[in-house]
């Protein structure tokens, strides 16, 4: 399989999770949100009269238990923290087979996030990216997939 064939499934797989996981969302946090229209936007979705923004990450064969830490592109970090500068909120969502995890960015815990390089190679190809590292003992359980249907 090439690699723009792969990434566009990976693109693809990550509108069906936002439109499948989107009235979740907005339950947990007590919000009606816009999606983006643009597939590549660094943020998911957005109420700019809450001024709330919020991220998701869907990964697609594996369980949480396999890490400490979740992993999220330093770039949507750094938008994130873009967004706080101007008194927005800002959350960053996580979705793995088992749990469905919820983390609020903000001025007390940005700093506790840590980045390194890592390299994807599933696509056929080596792709070299900043990533942030966010401790699960940090973030909210959204929900637990073991006890309810998985969408």
């Amino acid at each position: 399989m090439t690699y723009s064939i792969r990434k566009q499934q990976d693109i693809e797989y990550g509108i069906e999770q936002e439109n499948k996981l989107l009235r979740i969302i907005e339950e947990y946090l007590d919000i009606e949100l816009n999606k983006s229209n643009n597939e590549f936007s660094v943020i998911d979705f957005y109420n700019t009269k809450e001024k709330c923004y919020v991220e998701l990450k869907c990964r697609t064969n594996i369980p949480s238990t396999n890490f400490y830490t979740l992993m999220i592109g330093k770039n949507k970090i750094d938008k994130g923290i873009e967004l706080l500068k101007k008194g927005c909120r800002c959350i960053l969502l996580f979705n793995y087979l088992d749990y469905f995890y919820s983390f609020e960015l903000t001025d007390d815990n940005k700093d506790n996030i840590t980045y390194k390089y890592y390299t994807r190679t599933d696509r056929g190809v080596d792709e070299v990216k900043e990533y942030g590292y966010i401790k699960k003992s940090e973030c909210d359980i959204v929900k637990c997939w073991k006890l309810e249907q998985r969408p």
